[in-house]
Parts: C-alpha cells; sequence; structure tokens
C-alpha cells in the first residue's frame, strides 16, 4: 500500500478557475414625483411617477471605496458617504414650470453605469480511488478568491439621504467543502 501512497496524493487533482467581467448596469434618475389629484403628472394622466430628473450639471463619477462630503442640493445641504457619482447634477424641482409646459425630465432612461464588476472563483477537486469502483472526490470552492468589493448600483431616489452613494456590495469571499463517494 505505501508503494502506491506518492501516486495516490499527486494524481486526480484538477482546478477550475472562473474569471468574469461585466460593464457596470445601466439605471435611471427618476425625479420621484408623487402622483395626485392636483399633481397628475407631465400629461395630466398621473403619469408623475414616470418623470425622469433634470441632468443640471455634468455628472463627475467617484470611486465608492473613498468617502466624500458632496453638497446635495435636493435635500437642502451637503452629505458624506460612498458617492459614486455627484447629486447635485440632478434636479427634480418643476416648479418653475406652469400647467402645460411640464416636462419628463432631461436625463435618458438607462444613461448612466453602476461600477463594474470584476470576480476570480476558483474549485480545486482531487479524486482518489478507494477500490476499482469505489472513488472519493474532495472538493474546495472558492467565490471571490481575491475577496475584491464588487459594489452595487448607488441609490436613485433624489429625495433621499443617500441619492448618489453606494450602500451595499456583493458577496464577500466564500468558501465551501465538500466530500462525494460514488460507486
Amino acid at each position: 500500500m505505501w508503494t502506491s501512497g506518492p501516486k495516490r496524493l499527486t494524481s486526480g487533482w484538477t482546478l477550475y478557475p472562473i474569471v468574469t467581467y461585466r460593464t457596470g448596469a445601466p439605471f435611471t434618475i427618476f425625479a420621484g414625483l408623487s402622483t395626485t389629484r392636483t399633481r397628475p403628472g407631465p400629461s395630466g394622466a398621473g403619469d408623475g411617477g414616470l418623470t425622469l430628473a433634470n441632468q443640471v450639471s455634468n455628472v463627475f463619477y467617484y470611486d465608492p471605496k473613498n468617502v466624500q462630503t458632496l453638497d446635495n442640493q435636493n435635500i437642502g445641504g451637503t452629505g458624506t458617504g460612498n458617492y459614486f457619482f455627484n447629486p447635485d447634477a440632478f434636479s427634480a424641482d418643476f416648479s418653475s414650470l406652469q400647467p402645460g409646459q411640464y416636462s419628463y425630465g432631461t436625463s435618458g432612461r438607462n444613461a448612466y453605469r453602476g461600477p463594474d464588476r470584476v470576480n476570480f472563483n476558483l474549485t480545486l477537486a482531487k479524486i482518489t480511488s478507494i477500490t476499482e469502483r469505489v472513488k472519493f472526490e474532495l472538493r474546495a470552492d472558492f467565490f471571490n478568491v481575491l475577496n475584491h468589493a464588487e459594489f452595487d448600483l448607488p441609490s436613485t431616489s433624489i429625495g433621499s439621504e443617500t441619492f448618489g452613494q453606494i450602500s451595499s456590495t456583493a458577496d464577500p469571499r466564500i468558501i465551501q467543502l465538500a466530500g462525494r463517494f460514488t460507486f
């Protein structure tokens, strides 16, 4: 048995690397207008929830890993957080327009992209023959091996304190072990 010991340790290994890269998902910034009888929306048919925000200046993007303190006139002051874009570039103020002059906003549908996502997963497996018909597989799966932060989309609620900020990420590194007999 000892003569086959080194061979059992060195043979039967497999390595399965998976690398994925995805560009950022598109997102839309709505004006957040509530539809009421006195505020029926731009068409007068109750479509206030479909109104996009007005883009009032150039949109600057930031690294969400860094904390920023930026002006946010939509909440009437400044905000501190992990911003992805400057919130002051958007406005939901339609008060200067008279009824019948309302617009659907100047920002486009799906005009902005969230952060890119890069991920590296790895599986390491070892199959050992116990007898001629019985085999044992030991497997280790590593998801997000490098424990790289993969940021979700930013908050697009224009009246929110977190507008323009990213407050969540995808799963961190996860390791799973498995053993399987086949006969």
